[in-house]
């Protein structure tokens, strides 16, 4: 029988309760031992035993010299303040979510990384299409998913799924609907439109008869030139008449 036995398994016991150490004092003890700090010295300052600064930095610092990777504590605040600098909002205001969501699909680093990013960008895009939405100055909101197809056999839905590719747009081609009232032509141009948006084009709608008149004035004002460069600007321009011309 090995008499040593009893005495060892009371050392782990005690171990065991002096690593039981507050949160901040394990990060402190963790960037003391990142800066060179050896475990006997930590444990004179924070007077408590050697191995409970074994036992804390190894609680604080994750993984090993087998992948030579080291992951200190991060403080919640801390980190809050590192995405709202990187201006990572989404990922700063669902932080927690975000992060029970990854752990319970069990995610990997790079997927849970790839899944933070993929959110982010999701909110930028949100943001963005609901800004050029608002400078396009839309009537009102339509997408082509809720446009009547059966209320319009003859239309052509290839095209209009050709033209929702907005491939026209950076070939410089302009696109006319022709029809009358009540036939859902300016569903499909502010349709079309929204699309361009989420695509990155900026659009701009706006009546014929506004065109017309701001046209007159910046003639009537001498500076038809100026407003003819600000009208050039959007690469798409909805002009709402009898029929949509698009440019």
């Amino acid at each position: 029988m090995n008499v040593e036995f009893p005495s060892k398994l009371a050392v782990s016991k005690t171990v065991r309760v002096e690593e039981m150490r507050s949160g901040e004092e394990v990060s402190a003890m963790v960037r003391l031992h990142g800066i060179g700090w050896d475990a006997k010295r930590i444990a004179q300052e924070f007077g408590c035993a050697r191995n409970t600064v074994l036992a804390a930095t190894a609680r604080g610092v994750r993984g090993s010299c087998r992948r030579g990777m080291v992951m200190a504590t991060v403080d919640h605040d801390v980190l809050l303040a590192t995405l709202d600098r990187l201006k990572l909002t989404a990922i700063r205001d669902q932080l927690d979510t975000l992060l029970d969501e990854a752990a319970r699909s069990k995610m990997n680093l790079r997927e849970a990384l790839g899944f933070l990013v993929s959110r982010e960008i999701a909110r930028r895009d949100e943001r963005r299409i609901s800004m050029s939405s608002k400078i396009a100055q839309f009537p009102f909101v339509r997408e082509l998913d809720g446009f009547d197809y059966e209320a319009q056999p003859s239309l052509d839905q290839e095209q209009i799924r050709e033209l929702a590719t907005c491939r026209w747009i950076a070939h410089g081609d302009t696109v006319l609907f022709l029809g009358p009232p009540g036939t859902g032509k300016t569903h499909l141009a502010v349709s079309l439109g929204r699309e361009a948006i989420r695509q990155n084009y900026n659009v701009q709608f706006i009546t014929a008869a506004t065109l017309v008149a701001t046209l007159a004035k910046a003639h009537a004002d001498g500076v038809l030139d100026k407003q003819l460069t600000l009208l050039s600007r959007p690469k798409m321009r909805v002009s709402l008449n009898r029929g949509h011309r698009f440019r």
